[in-house]
Order: C-alpha cells, then sequence, then structure tokens
C-alpha cells in the first residue's frame, strides 16, 4: 500500500513497494524487514485455491514469487476495500 519493505519466503528475499506483490506459498514462513524510519503499509491475503489435478495448471501453493502490477489505483483501492469489509462484523468478513 506504501512503502518499502522486504519480504523472504525460504530464503528468497523480495523488495516490495507499491506495485509489487509478493506471493508465499502453503506452509511457508515469512520474514518482514522494514528498513529505515518511512512507515510501510501492506494487507496480507489468506487464501484457499483448488486446481484440478488433470487440469496440468501450475500448483501456486507450493510456491513463492513476486507480480509486477505496476502502480495500479485499481489494485490499491479493492485492497482498501478488503480491508474495511475484514474489519466490519457480519457474513462479508469471512
Amino acid at each position: 500500500m506504501k512503502g518499502n519493505a522486504y519480504f523472504e519466503f525460504e530464503g528468497t528475499r523480495y523488495a516490495l513497494s507499491l506495485g509489487r506483490v509478493a506471493h508465499g506459498g502453503r506452509q511457508m514462513t515469512l520474514s518482514l524487514d522494514v528498513p529505515g524510519p518511512l512507515p510501510f503499509e501492506s494487507v496480507l491475503i489468506h487464501y484457499t485455491a483448488s486446481v484440478p489435478a488433470d487440469q496440468g495448471a501450475p500448483n501456486y501453493s507450493e510456491r513463492h514469487f513476486v507480480l509486477e502490477t505496476g502502480e495500479n489505483p485499481t489494485i490499491v483501492e479493492w485492497l482498501r476495500m478488503l480491508r474495511q469489509a475484514a474489519g466490519t462484523p457480519g457474513s462479508l468478513q469471512a
């Protein structure tokens, strides 16, 4: 959402800033390092995906990587909406 940080999954370090999304696989340990005095703000999303084995699709739940989204205001707005919904009591929170 803002600032800079380093996320590390299984010994691989990724530099994060606005426009970069880190993905970590199931059961991976995440380490976070925020260098300097500037604040870092992010959204952590846990999800469950099911991919049919016969489709031949990659199993992303076992991988870590970074996506380059660019500075996309739509993604930032969606993340703000998710964060707001998660803090609102009711069925939408789940």
